[in-house]
């Protein structure tokens, strides 16, 4: 199978040509095609080490630039919808993340990270531009780019959703004499279900979690204005990036609501 190093440079390649023939379904295409790669990466690397002790690890990842707040709500978005678990170090009395903390299976935890990598520019590179071409008097920059930013984490996180539950069977993996899980299909006897792998990748992400951060606590929803019509233009950015669906001083760190399982 391919490399991750190959990968990555395919998919970079794929979404470059997109992005130059953005609004048009040959770019379109071309984004498709980056993302059911990245998709069959996942399964093939499961597969590749189904007879091996499954295990999980920790990645740390600084947050930098503007808006890290939506820098982490889009990873943790990617990494819950890819079997992992995102733990998050907000800077105190601020809506700053200084850094990110991933768990998962390698093979889940680096699609997650990839794909983090591919899409947070673009993610706040599109909410500028949409400010910047559709001004509002009414509602403050900062606001209507969250919200602009909200509605495109949606989005992304719905499509790529779809698109692993398409290939979820395909991490189905047959119980070998040994009692490992040997290469197959899911579809033979005693295997076990695509669906029971993933779940059991996500059992192993939240249990070396609560190895590493035994103290976690869930982290409180704030209370901020909430600009309607900059989410409509962020998912509708988000539905246009279709991921294949059709086609081819800190604080202790802390859980993201509703992320725990």
């Amino acid at each position: 199978m391919a490399t991750l190093e190959t990968i990555t440079l395919k998919v970079e390649k794929l979404l470059r040509m997109a992005a130059d023939r953005e609004g048009t379904a040959e770019g379109d295409v071309f984004r498709d095609k980056a993302f059911e790669l990245m998709a069959q990466y996942g399964v093939e690397k499961s597969q590749l080490n189904a007879g091996e002790k499954a295990t999980a690890e920790r990645r740390d990842i600084d947050l930098v630039g503007t808006y890290t707040d939506m820098q982490f709500m889009l990873l943790n978005a990617l990494g819950t919808v890819l079997h992992s678990q995102v733990v998050m170090f907000k800077v105190p009395r601020s809506s700053k993340v200084s850094k990110a903390v991933i768990f998962g299976r390698p093979h889940h935890v680096e699609r997650a990270i990839m794909l983090y990598g591919f899409l947070s520019n673009a993610m706040i590179a599109g909410a500028t531009t949409m400010t910047d071409m559709w001004p509002n008097p009414n509602v403050s920059v900062p606001t209507r780019k969250r919200s602009w930013m909200t509605g495109f984490i949606s989005e992304i996180s719905a499509r790529l959703r779809i698109i692993e539950a398409d290939h979820t069977e395909d991490y189905g993996q047959a119980a070998s004499t040994d009692g490992s899980h040997a290469d197959s299909s899911s579809g033979r006897s005693g295997g076990m279900s695509g669906a029971l792998v993933l779940q059991k990748d996500r059992e192993l992400a939240e249990d070396l979690a609560r190895e590493h951060f035994p103290f976690l606590r869930r982290s409180r929803s704030g209370h901020r204005t909430f600009d309607a019509q900059s989410f409509h233009h962020g998912a509708k950015e988000g539905q246009a990036m279709d991921l294949g669906q059709t086609r081819v001083g800190r604080t202790v760190g802390v859980l993201p609501r509703g992320n725990a399982g």
